[in-house]
């Protein structure tokens, strides 16, 4: 395919790039031949959207935003991200990010899409846009899996860890490339060459204008690391970290690793074919969070106040949800407060407790009381005893009638008529 064309010749001069670098250095003689102005072909790579029917097992074409809508039935939608990523949809190939997230919006919308599949086969691409789209993902209430095959480096990691699973197909497929580059061209020769001569002129006002492109061409790159790359490459490793818990920190350096090391390194959830994926997506499609079905959010909870409804002596139709929410008229209002009028207050109850406990706790006090009464009472006829010589009464002794110490008797009726007094008695 013949293209020059400005926004992707943009792209690649003058943006952070997540890209693997030997697939940058690949491509630098086509984009040599670019800056030349000559034209380039491409070997692009199709980008297929499909969607497959969960009841048929049959796949449907999915190219445009508005082809979720022909199928009418439950299905998972299969979303594909291959070749160098860029912000804006690319002539020569590649879904931009942009559209990329108001797709998966729009799929994530749909009460029909139960699972979404992200086909990955990339070596990364432009910065731009990535933090956004891969929020986009993270949100997403339809469960979303990555499956790749060849390469998930770099800007394809990071919109694959937003996924809820991420699967290789194969144990030789690459993933990683965590970080962030920026190529910077200088021209000056080439100008030269051409009889070229530049003349860069800044207003007063503008003295450190470009002025980290100039150190860089100098070789002096720490401008460009502290104010560009360095924020960046932190922000891609804090949403993996966020989004991978158990991610080692040897996996966000910028390596690349094939499968089984990924699966050791917290990078990925395994390896399956994507046949085995779709069953995966299948079976994670009962966990949806998609509540976007009204007529079944409506019923469930009409039936959720019937019994409401019914004590308070509605018509069930005076209490059906619209959307989620149930009105409520000034003469509902009235029905609901006469009802509650006639409900018994539980205040009362509980004051009448209080002070049943009150007492409660007046009358153990007495007992308490008499209690220790009567050990007093004990003590002293014990002391009477040793001092007369009168031993204990035994059993044959029953009958026999002794004597009350009158001292011991008047604390012992004042006692019980306390006690008799808290009982009602």
């Amino acid at each position: 395919m013949k293209i020059a064309k400005n926004n992707l010749l943009n792209s690649i001069l003058s943006s952070v790039w997540m890209i693997d670098k030997g697939y940058a250095q690949s491509a630098m003689p086509l984009v040599v031949e670019l800056i030349k102005g000559k034209p380039v072909s491409f070997d692009t790579q199709t980008n297929t959207n499909s969607l497959y029917s969960i009841n048929s097992a049959t796949y449907f074409d999915y190219d445009d935003e508005d082809g979720a809508e022909e199928v009418k039935e439950e299905m998972i939608a299969i979303l594909s991200v291959k070749g160098a990523i860029t912000k804006n949809d690319q002539y020569c190939g590649p879904t931009g990010t942009v559209t990329l997230g108001k797709r998966i919006k729009a799929l994530d919308a749909d009460p029909n899409v139960k699972s979404i599949i992200l086909d990955i086969d990339t070596p990364g691409g432009e910065a731009s846009q990535l933090n956004t789209t891969a929020t986009i993902i993270k949100e997403c209430k339809t469960p979303v899996i990555a499956s790749y095959s060849g390469l998930c480096c770099s800007a394809g990691y990071y919109l694959a860890s937003a996924c809820d699973e991420i699967y290789a197909q194969e144990n030789n497929d690459m993933v990683g490339s965590i970080g962030t580059m920026l190529t910077v061209a200088d021209f000056g020769k080439m100008y030269d060459k051409a009889g070229i001569k530049i003349h860069d002129i800044y207003a007063d006002q503008s003295t450190d204008k470009n002025q980290d492109y100039y150190e860089a061409l100098k070789g002096n790159y720490e401008a460009y690391k502290a104010e560009w790359l360095n924020p960046l490459a932190q922000e891609f490793i804090d949403f993996v970290k966020g989004s991978r818990e158990d991610v080692s920190s040897s996996a966000l350096t910028g390596k690349v690793f094939n499968s089984k090391r990924a699966m050791n390194k917290g990078l990925i959830d395994g390896v399956k074919t994507f046949d085995e994926v779709i069953e995966r997506a299948n079976e994670l499609s009962a966990t949806n969070k998609n509540t976007n079905s009204g007529e079944a959010q409506t019923n469930n909870t009409t039936m959720k106040f019937e019994n409401i409804a019914n004590a308070l002596g509605f018509d069930n139709t005076e209490m059906e949800a619209q959307d989620g929410h149930i009105s409520m008229s000034v003469e509902n209002m009235e029905k609901i407060e006469a009802a509650l009028a006639n409900v018994p207050s539980a205040t009362d109850e509980a004051v009448e407790n209080a002070v049943s406990a009150e007492a409660f706790d007046a009358l153990v006090a007495r007992v308490d009381a008499a209690e220790s009464g009567l050990a007093e009472a004990k003590e002293k006829l014990e002391i009477m005893g040793e001092a007369t010589h009168i031993a204990p009464t035994t059993a044959s002794k029953a009958n026999d009638e002794v004597k009350e110490d009158p001292v011991w008797n008047k604390d012992e009726n004042t006692n019980n008529q306390a006690i008799d007094k808290d009982l009602g008695k």
